[in-house]
């Protein structure tokens, strides 16, 4: 399972749970979001049609368990682009998520910006 790009995304975001310095590219960060938005409607639906508490419980633990490493990775990402992770709080409201959704889709800086040097694997052929 280790080589799905996705499972292994996943896992860097649990590896790095709280490294908010340093850049995350695109590839990775939309991986990881799609695995995590999968196991989250997973948890929510269940929750959301039968209100047993012990499924809104599972989900309230899930959301608890995955929120600094979720911002970590978002504010990674955001440092890829050249932007201050403290961007993220235009996730507030409609405008701002949706800006936020243009600017996390971008590519990354191909050079070393302020927040370090690129985190894609260099090719050389």
């Amino acid at each position: 399972m280790g080589d799905i790009p996705m499972f292994r995304s996943f896992g860097n975001m649990f590896r790095k749970y709280a490294v908010f310095r340093g850049r995350t590219d695109r590839a990775e960060y939309w991986w990881a979001i799609l695995l995590y938005m999968i196991i989250f409607l997973l948890l929510f639906i269940p929750a959301v049609t039968t209100r047993d508490e012990s499924f809104m419980n599972v989900l309230g633990l899930f959301r608890l368990g995955t929120i600094v490493p979720y911002y970590a990775l978002h504010t990674r990402r955001l440092h890829d682009i050249g932007k201050s992770g403290w961007w993220s709080l235009l996730g507030c409201n409609l405008i701002g998520i949706i800006v936020l959704i243009v600017w996390l889709s971008r590519a990354g800086d191909t050079d070393e910006n302020l927040f370090g040097a690129d985190p894609r694997p260099v090719c050389r052929y």
